[in-house]
C-alpha cells in the first residue's frame, strides 16, 4: 500500500506473489536476505463481494476495521482501496 489504510480512506496497493501461511504471524528477517517481515494488524475479514477486478471485504482487526472496496486497474495492474460506509458496501 501506498499509505496507511487507518489514516487515509483512499489508497493504492499491489498485489503480492503468495506467502506461506507462517507470514501472517511471524515477524522478523527473511531467508537469503531479501528484507523483513512486520506484523501490522491482527483479526478477521469475511468477503462481502468478490469478482476479478472488484473486491469487497469487510475487516474487524485492531486497527483495520469496516468495509473496504478493492479495485483493480487493468492498465497497470494496481489496486484502488476505498473505506465504505456500511450502506454503501454490496450487500
Amino acid at each position: 500500500l501506498d499509505d496507511d489504510p487507518t489514516v487515509r480512506t483512499n489508497c493504492q496497493g499491489v498485489e503480492l506473489a503468495p506467502h506461506r501461511l507462517a507470514y501472517l504471524e511471524y515477524e522478523g528477517p527473511i531467508s537469503g536476505n531479501r528484507g523483513s517481515v512486520r506484523r501490522v494488524d491482527a483479526g478477521v475479514f469475511a468477503w462481502r463481494w468478490r469478482e476479478v477486478e472488484r473486491l469487497e471485504i469487510s475487516f474487524s482487526g485492531r486497527h483495520l476495521q469496516g468495509s473496504w472496496r478493492f479495485t483493480l486497474n487493468p492498465l497497470d495492474q494496481r489496486w484502488s482501496l476505498e473505506k465504505l460506509t456500511d450502506d454503501s458496501a454490496i450487500r
